[in-house]
């Protein structure tokens, strides 16, 4: 409560790692598990007896799955990232930080809730293996902002200001640790889209203005990739004018980074409508289904093109605009 812990123990450890094993390591997280699980259960049947609730039904315990590791905020390659220990950033010395955010959101009816957090991972992934050493990727943050698409199955998001807020304060905790070079990847974004205004998670750009203006020492920026890779997704895409939302584009990346969590193709569907009147009212006003676009036009062969083209573009305007900026801020000291 009193010190840091590195004035307690220089190296970062307070405890015996000479003792571990992996077999140890197994049994104690299975027993998390465990206990974990019985202790939501008998909690969540306290409170709802407390309150004068039915008890939830008891769901089958779900088999476990071996290779935990290969997926999510661990399945992100080599080079620096969550799975690299505190000596192996400090002995790779990054000079620039790559913040993927994401979205929990209703995506039609035939795909996950998770589609854009598992192509955003895909693409920074990616993105991050391109810009090579002095890159540090952090696990991507899931939830994002989703006003358009409040209060449908599934959606679970931030609401914009507290999304700030976790943007800034793990640019802020970056920049302390020596880090001055903070990307944020603020979400897919569209493929027609532009690299001047984002589409979903609107104030990621809001959140890195203020970080370039309140530390003169860092360098942040925000990029969608879609938006990055317009021009190649183009060449790609059949109906980029039309897509917004569940359509030809997300279904196809779906079907690139997760083939066996995509349903049966839905119906296409153009609301009569402009892509800014997602400001004015939700999502589901202009299409019940949350699809805007054209569905029945994916092909996993389109995603995979559409996730190299998105990569490369990513990690070129990520390069390209913090050059940019350093120089800029740099001639006006």
């Amino acid at each position: 409560d009193y010190a840091f812990i590195g004035a307690i123990s220089p190296d970062g450890v307070w405890g015996k790692p000479s003792l571990a094993t992996r077999e140890k390591g197994q049994r104690a997280f299975d027993a998390r598990g465990r206990g974990l699980v019985d202790y939501v259960r008998e909690t969540l049947d306290r409170a709802a007896r407390l309150k004068g609730r039915a008890s939830a039904p008891q769901a089958a315990p779900s088999p476990s799955r071996p290779g935990w590791l290969e997926w999510g905020p661990w399945a992100i390659g080599d080079g620096i990232n969550a799975r690299s220990t505190t000596v192996e950033v400090e002995r790779a010395r990054p000079h620039t930080a790559i913040l993927p955010v994401a979205a929990v959101e209703a995506h039609g009816p035939q795909l996950p809730v998770g589609c854009d957090t598992l192509i955003v991972e895909s693409i920074a992934r990616r993105a991050a293996a391109r810009l090579g050493p002095g890159t540090y990727l952090l696990p991507t943050i899931p939830f994002g902002s989703s006003t358009h698409l409040r209060g449908t199955p599934g959606t679970a998001d931030l609401a914009p200001d507290t999304l700030r807020l976790v943007i800034q304060d793990i640019a802020v905790a970056l920049h302390e640790t020596g880090i001055h070079r903070i990307a944020v990847i603020g979400g897919p974004g569209l493929a027609a889209g532009t690299t001047v205004i984002p589409f979903g998670n609107f104030i990621v750009k809001a959140a890195v203005r203020q970080l370039n203006h309140e530390y003169p020492g860092m360098d942040a920026i925000w990029v969608q990739p879609l938006a990055a890779a317009a021009p190649a997704l183009a060449q790609i895409f059949e109906s980029v004018a039309d897509d917004v939302h569940a359509g030809e584009v997300d279904t196809s990346l779906a079907m690139a980074v997760c083939p066996g969590s995509v349903g049966a193709p839905a119906d296409d569907h153009i609301p009569p409508a402009r892509r800014d009147d997602l400001d004015l009212v939700p999502l589901t006003t202009l299409s019940p289904t949350t699809v805007w676009g054209r569905p029945s036009l994916a092909t996993r062969a389109k995603g995979e093109a559409a996730l190299a083209a998105a990569a490369e573009a990513t990690a070129r305007y990520i390069a390209g605009t913090l050059d940019t900026l350093g120089r800029m801020k740099k001639d006006g000291r």
